[in-house]
């Protein structure tokens, strides 16, 4: 799966989605994130100073915890995304990218959780609702 992303060795002339990709699937793999963690990455978490390289995860319960990083290849692969980035800062994931507030961090949502909005009953309910908030009496009979 990680050849479909790059080669093993960072090459320099990688366009910058492909090397964002897999630097989010290389630290889900190096780190052992969940996918939410690693996709609420933000470039300021990883600190890549000699015989310090460690990334800062955060996670479920806003817990944050460090992992030192032992692999090369894979701090040589976060320097050359850090460099063709040009130093700026921000998210790493397109989902968090995309998001208006420069805070945000990704959210698992959960089981189910676009299914039990689609629900037609559940969509029924709250238009009554909203209607007897308004003062009126819905009575609901089946069409024939």
């Amino acid at each position: 799966m990680l050849a479909a992303i790059c080669s093993r060795r960072p090459r320099k002339d990688v366009p910058l989605d492909r090397l964002r990709g897999r630097v989010l699937f290389e630290t889900a793999y190096a780190c052992g994130t969940r996918a939410a963690e690693a996709c609420g990455l933000y470039v300021e978490d990883l600190d890549l100073r000699t015989d310090d390289q460690h990334v800062r995860i955060h996670g479920k319960g806003g817990t944050v915890r460090t992992v030192l990083l032992d692999d090369r290849g894979y701090v040589a692969l976060l320097r050359l995304f850090r460099a063709s980035i040009n130093g700026s800062g921000g998210p790493l994931s397109y989902d968090a990218a995309l998001l208006s507030d420069p805070a945000a961090r990704y959210t698992d949502l959960g089981y189910g959780y676009y299914q039990a909005r689609t629900d037609k009953d559940r969509k029924i309910r709250n238009h009554i609702r909203q209607i007897e908030a308004l003062g009126f009496t819905v009575a609901l009979t089946k069409a024939t």
